[in-house]
């Protein structure tokens, strides 16, 4: 070795490089980053990267995602890239697939995740141990460059990402498109008898018939001088995704507000919403001859009587409180 007659071959340079670093014999070394650098492709760069990083070789690193920069669109393909530790695949996405379409590269994330579950013999595939072993590697993927009809309907759906993330994303996605609708539910509001409050709950469900963000409730004011208050819930197939506290104040000429919700909700075609109060204090202005489906912007809404828990307050279908949504559509 010291006298560097070797015989480097590709299946023992990096065997042979570990040796050269331990004995310090720093011409071997050269010439192991040499021959490597110079057998440099497409099919075995990111095995060389991934003993690169293992053997703290900077240069050769660089050389590697200089190679895997100028390839990506064939070096995501190769079965050396769903092979690499999860380090160095997100190294891959940081700085070899920076101009490599983002929704490929969600993908490729994917597969390695599922592939090395498998490999390590996990019976469990859901999207919470996908989003584990793939960690920061999520990170590393540019969401904020997809279309957001790609976006929901190939990530979203997944449920990979945490429901706050995936709602980031779409808001940010939809700011460039937004269009924001206001849904009514009734075409009148009952101005001669009041609505009564004393702590029981008055709620309605509803579905739409394409994806959109719940950014408001309309709720009617009191309709006498003085404050209704309580809790506002919102649910999604039964489970609590919301919880805020509003008070409302008499407001002569006005009989309702729209109340903005303390996040914004992601509302998908497939499930059903309820909107649930409680609240306290002065009669209310209320609502009669419902709207059941109404149709704004491309988007239907159909409000249907409480599916989760019960409105114990008179609330329905045909009559009571909760006059509207405020909803960001997405698909117009």
């Amino acid at each position: 070795m010291y006298t560097l007659e070797v015989d480097i071959k590709r299946e023992s340079v990096m065997a042979v490089m570990y040796a050269a670093k331990k004995y310090d014999v720093q011409p071997l070394v050269d010439r192991c980053r040499k021959f490597l650098k110079d057998g440099l492709d497409v099919e075995n760069v990111c095995e060389i990267l991934e003993q690169a990083v293992t053997f703290s070789e900077q240069q050769l690193v660089d050389d590697c995602v200089e190679v895997i920069k100028e390839n990506a669109a064939e070096v995501v393909n190769t079965v050396g890239l769903l092979e690499v530790s999860q380090h160095v695949l997100r190294l891959v996405f940081e700085k070899g697939f920076v101009e490599l379409d983002a929704l490929k590269c969600y993908e490729i994330a994917k597969k390695w995740a599922l592939d090395h579950l498998k490999a390590d013999k996990h019976e469990n595939l859901d999207p919470g141990n996908v989003r584990s072993v793939l960690g920061d590697v999520l990170n590393e993927i540019r969401f904020s460059d997809m279309q957001l009809e790609a976006f929901i309907e190939n990530v979203a759906d997944d449920n990979i990402l945490p429901d706050s993330t995936k709602v980031s994303i779409i808001v940010a996605l939809n700011k460039k498109r937004k269009k924001i609708v206001n849904i009514e539910r009734f075409k009148e509001t009952n101005r001669d008898r009041k609505w009564n409050h004393d702590g029981k709950q008055d709620g309605i469900s509803f579905t739409v018939s394409l994806p959109g963000l719940l950014t408001g409730v309309c709720l009617y004011l009191p309709n006498e001088d003085g404050v209704t208050l309580g809790p506002l819930e919102i649910l999604e197939e039964g489970n609590i995704v919301l919880a805020q506290n509003v008070t409302l104040k008499y407001t002569d000429g006005n009989q309702s507000r729209n109340e903005s919700l303390s996040a914004v909700i992601l509302l998908q075609p497939n499930k059903i919403y309820s909107i649930r109060h409680r609240f306290q204090g002065k009669p209310t202005y209320w609502g009669k001859t419902p709207i059941t489906k109404p149709c704004y912007q491309g988007v239907t809404v159909e409000f249907m009587n409480l599916k989760h828990g019960v409105s114990c307050n008179s609330t329905n279908l045909e009559q009571g409180q909760i006059p509207g949504l405020t909803i960001a559509v997405l698909y117009i």
